[in-house]
C-alpha cells in the first residue's frame, strides 16, 4: 500500500485492493468465511474492517484465529490457510477466542463459537511490515485444481536498463549522489540502503518514472536479512536489555526493502521479496509476474547482504512484449 514500513494505510487501500482483486474470480455468496490477520490491534483491526466493508464482505463470516497461538511471525498465513481447509473440510467457522464485542468502526461478523457452513471457498486475507497486502482465494471442487484468476499470454519481455553495485561502492556517497532528499535513508539497514540506491541509481540512468499502477517490484537473494538478524541478535541481553530495539526488529524481515522503495515511488502494483537460491531462480517469478492483466513493466533484482560490508545487487527494468 505504500504507506508505511511497519503500519497499513489508515483507509485500508492495499488490503481493498486485493479483495477487489479476489473478487474478480469470486462472489461473496460463495464465501464461507473470510480468514484474516486479526492482530488483535486498533491499527490492523479498524483497517481490515474497512476494507471488509468497502468490499462489501460485512456479512460474510470472519476468523481470526491468533487469539489461539499468538502471532507466529511469518508463518501465520500459511497456518491459517491450513486450518481453514481443515475446518472446511467438516463444515466449520472456526471461532475467534476471546472475542466479547466489536472494536471496530465498521462491524465485521466474527464469532466467539465454532459456526456450520456448507460453504467450500474462503480468502485467506493478510497485511504485513512493508506495506504487504494479499488476499488468496481457496475453492474446494471435485475437479483437480485450478488457478482462479485469469493470466494474459507473454511472449517475451525486454531489459530497458540494468544497474550493479557491490561491497566496493558507498551507498551513503551514492546517496547522496543520486537521491539525497529521504532522510529516511540514514535509519535503513545496509540490505534496504543497498536496494533503495540500486534502485535509484536505475530508474535515473534513464529518466523513468514507475507507474504507480502497472509497475511491479519482484526482489530476491540467497540469504533473506542475515546481516541485520545478527545485529538484532546482539542487542538481545536477557540480563541488560530483555527488550530489544524496536527500530532494528522491523528491518529482520527482508521485504522492508520493497516497502521502503514503494513507499519511495508509490508503487501500488505487486510487490515481493524471494529467498532462492540463485538469481536465475528469478525468471519463472517474472514471467508470471509480468503475465498478470494490469502489469507491463517491472523492477526486479538480487540483493545479496551479509553484513555492512559485504553486499551486491543486480537491479533490471523490464517490459512485457505482449
Amino acid at each position: 500500500d505504500a504507506n508505511h514500513i511497519s503500519g497499513p494505510s489508515r483507509t485500508a487501500e492495499g488490503s481493498l485492493r486485493c479483495l477487489q482483486d479476489a473478487l474478480d474470480v469470486i462472489s461473496p455468496d460463495e464465501l464461507a468465511l473470510v480468514s484474516v490477520h486479526g492482530t488483535g490491534t486498533n491499527y490492523n483491526d479498524e483497517m481490515e474492517a474497512i476494507a471488509l466493508h468497502s468490499a462489501g464482505l460485512s456479512d460474510v463470516p470472519v476468523s481470526a484465529l491468533k487469539g489461539f497461538y499468538g502471532h507466529t511471525m511469518g508463518a501465520a498465513g500459511l497456518m491459517e490457510t491450513i486450518l481453514s481447509i481443515h475446518a472446511l473440510d467438516r463444515g466449520l467457522v472456526l471461532p475467534t477466542k476471546g472475542f466479547i464485542t466489536p472494536g471496530t468502526t465498521y462491524p465485521v461478523n466474527l464469532s466467539p463459537e465454532a459456526r456450520h457452513t456448507d460453504k467450500r471457498a474462503f480468502i485467506k486475507l493478510l497485511s504485513g511490515f512493508g506495506g504487504v497486502n494479499a488476499a488468496v482465494v481457496w475453492k474446494k471442487t471435485s475437479e483437480s485444481l485450478r488457478l482462479l484468476g485469469s493470466l494474459k499470454p507473454l511472449k517475451s519481455f525486454s531489459t530497458l536498463a540494468e544497474t550493479r553495485l557491490s561491497g566496493s561502492d558507498d551507498l551513503v556517497a551514492l546517496y547522496r549522489q543520486v537521491a539525497g532528499d529521504w532522510p529516511k535513508f540514514f535509519k535503513m539497514d545496509t540490505l534496504c540502503r543497498l536496494g533503495f540506491i540500486a534502485v535509484e541509481k536505475l530508474l535515473r540512468e534513464i529518466d523513468f518514472r514507475p507507474d504507480p499502477e502497472s509497475t511491479a517490484l519482484i526482489l530476491a537473494n540467497r540469504s533473506a536479512s542475515i546481516a541485520n538478524d545478527r545485529n538484532y541478535q546482539a542487542t538481545i541481553d536477557d540480563k541488560q536489555n530483555y527488550f530489544p530495539s524496536p527500530a532494528l526488529f522491523v528491518y529482520t524481515l527482508p521485504d522492508i526493502v520493497t516497502g521502503e522503495i514503494a513507499i519511495r515511488h508509490h508503487l501500488l502494483g505487486e510487490t515481493a521479496f524471494y529467498v532462492l537460491n540463485r538469481e536465475e531462480d528469478l525468471q519463472p517469478i517474472i514471467q508470471s509476474t509480468l503475465r498478470q492483466t494490469g502489469i507491463s513493466s517491472a523492477i526486479v533484482g538480487w540483493l545479496e547482504c551479509t553484513d555492512k560490508n559485504n553486499y551486491e545487487a543486480h537491479v533490471k527494468l523490464i517490459k512485457a512484449t505482449l
